[in-house]
């Protein structure tokens, strides 16, 4: 197996794929719409896209079911907190606004 040059400093081996005629012609004008970069960066943006989308989602969830698994006290409590966090974080902002020159 053959290793490539890297893309974005990641060095990884080479694949092949086979595409449909349509995600080759989408991939293209990507790579034209970047000013030229290679067909290979566009699909390693692309997935890299689709990569962090899941795991945007995956934390979502994660956070979603954290919270809804804590008891009324301590969803209460965690609302405290928050509405805490976001009146000191009011009050710096002000604070560093009002210094600037």
């Amino acid at each position: 197996m053959k290793i490539r040059a890297p893309l974005h400093g990641v060095v990884g081996p080479k694949k092949s794929f086979t595409l449909s005629a349509e995600s080759i012609a989408f991939i293209d004008s990507l790579r034209r719409e970047r000013g030229g970069s290679s067909c290979s960066a566009v699909r390693e943006q692309i997935l890299e896209s689709v990569r962090l989308t899941h795991e945007r989602a995956l934390i979502a969830r994660e956070f979603a079911n954290y919270y809804s698994a804590l008891s009324a006290n301590e969803a209460t409590e965690q609302t405290g907190w928050g509405e805490f966090a976001l009146r000191e974080l009011t009050a710096k902002e002000c604070t560093w606004q009002s210094e600037s020159p």
